[in-house]
């Protein structure tokens, strides 16, 4: 038992490295265009560049490791990772820093999609639901960790080093995560080698960046005139896979409806996350002077609620996990929507009138996130479970592009309590329509 818990710490860390990366390098960017004299148009491609690479290749990256071995590519995708964000750290100028960022994205989809397929294979069935609630925490964590590591590091400045250090931090913890990966992850790959669907895997990967690109685009340089046309390309191209994928799938006992509804309830929970912490770190600075620390503080309660909740729904999760996933959906709606109204009537709210709103929000999340991971992934068998953790990956990556790009955009509109609040009526809109998803979801994971 002790080497599965060290092995799964290996996929954490890897994944907190990947949740948390865009955002923190993405409140460096004042450093980084001082620093390396990066044009605007540089500094989108520093993080675009890596979203579309990494959003892309995600849906490869699970075949892979089905096919070759899982921890054959987690651990080339961290040796990858490892070298690349020492690129990054030293680049001597913004384009070299665009490119090593894109390879970076590359390296990253062959690591992320073996994290859910790493724990199928070496976690006990009665002992996965524990294992995704960890994940949930993770995060939540992450989601607040970014921004605020990124203006941390920049802030402290050690050796000078300024935004590099963003990229230098992660290393250790990168190297720890092969280190541990390398001795105590197990080896598993699908029981029977059905080659890599290459035609499957490019149209994937021209969808996924029809539909990033312009989301990407969108909180930076305003939307695109071809973005409508790339998005109705793009479901077109998904729709095809769905058709052509259905009959292979139910051959192969996958859960189709499970399958579907948990990947549009996860598309719409998550897209709201990593916006929702990026514009609150922004909108707390602005209106209350606080240090990147007293951010810190002003979202941990956000992250205790997330803790506190994960283990009561895997815990429960065997007799009424689809409720508890809709109480989280649900919960996480009357959070958005009481933060609205707290902000509306006082635009500069107190610490603990923050903590209060945030517990709520983090229990919300500790709630849905597990159970919701659980159904999707249940949905599929062990043979499938790279692949289809790759598609997860995919659709969390287009969420959080969506996410950010729209609601950061709804901010940016005022950048003042006004604009915040209308982003938030609208986060609670996408909450409500995940809770009426969830509870279309079966009653408990179908295994």
């Amino acid at each position: 038992m002790r080497q599965i818990i060290v092995g799964i710490s290996a996929v954490f860390l890897a994944a907190f490295l990947d949740l948390t990366d865009n955002t923190s390098v993405s409140v460096a960017f004042p450093s980084i265009a001082s620093s390396l004299g990066a044009s605007h148009a540089v500094l989108q491609w520093v993080s675009i560049g890596n979203t579309l690479a990494l959003g892309a290749g995600l849906a490869l990256g699970g075949q892979l490791g089905d096919q070759y071995g899982r921890r054959k590519m987690f651990l080339i995708g961290v040796a990858g990772y490892i070298v690349t964000t020492v690129l990054c750290a030293v680049a001597p100028t913004g384009m070299a820093l665009a490119i090593f960022r894109f390879i970076q994205g590359l390296v990253g989809s062959l690591m992320i999609p073996q994290i859910f397929g790493i724990i199928k294979a070496s976690v006990p069935e009665a002992k996965q639901p524990a294992v995704f609630g960890m994940y949930g925490i993770v995060l939540s964590l992450a989601a607040i960790a970014g921004p605020l590591l990124g203006g941390v590091l920049v802030s402290w400045n050690a050796f000078h080093l300024s935004w590099r250090l963003v990229f230098f931090f992660n290393v250790p913890i990168a190297v720890v995560a092969f280190v541990l990966g390398y001795l105590y992850i197990p080896e598993s790959l699908a029981s029977v080698r059905q080659g890599i669907n290459v035609l499957g895997a490019i149209v994937v990967a021209v969808a996924t960046t029809l539909v990033l690109l312009p989301l990407s685009l969108m909180s930076t340089s305003g939307w695109p005139a071809w973005g409508f046309p790339a998005l109705v390309l793009a479901a077109a191209l998904y729709a095809f896979l769905y058709v052509s994928g259905m009959r292979k799938f139910r051959d192969q006992n996958v859960h189709l409806r499970q399958f579907s509804l948990g990947m549009a309830a996860s598309l719409l929970f998550f897209s709201v996350v990593g916006a929702l912490f990026i514009i609150l770190s922004l909108y707390v600075a602005q209106t209350s002077q606080r240090s990147a620390w007293g951010i810190a503080l002003v979202m941990l309660p956000y992250a205790v609620g997330s803790v506190l909740t994960s283990g009561v729904s895997t815990a429960a999760e065997a007799r009424h996990g689809r409720a508890l996933c809709v109480l989280g959906a649900a919960l996480s709606a009357g959070f958005t929507a009481a933060f609205a109204g707290l902000l509306y009537i006082n635009p500069q709210p107190a610490y603990w009138q923050y903590a209060v709103v945030l517990l709520i929000g983090g229990m919300g999340v500790g709630l849905c996130a597990p159970i919701l991971i659980n159904l999707i992934l249940s949905a599929v068998p062990h043979d499938l479970a790279g692949s289809a953790s790759g598609l997860l990956n995919t659709c969390s990556q287009i969420g959080a592009a969506a996410g950010i790009a729209v609601f950061m955009t709804w901010y940016f509109d005022g950048a003042d309590s006004s604009s915040f609040i209308s982003a938030l009526i609208g986060m609670t809109v996408v909450y409500a329509l995940s809770a009426v998803l969830s509870a279309l979801l079966p009653k408990a994971a179908q295994v």
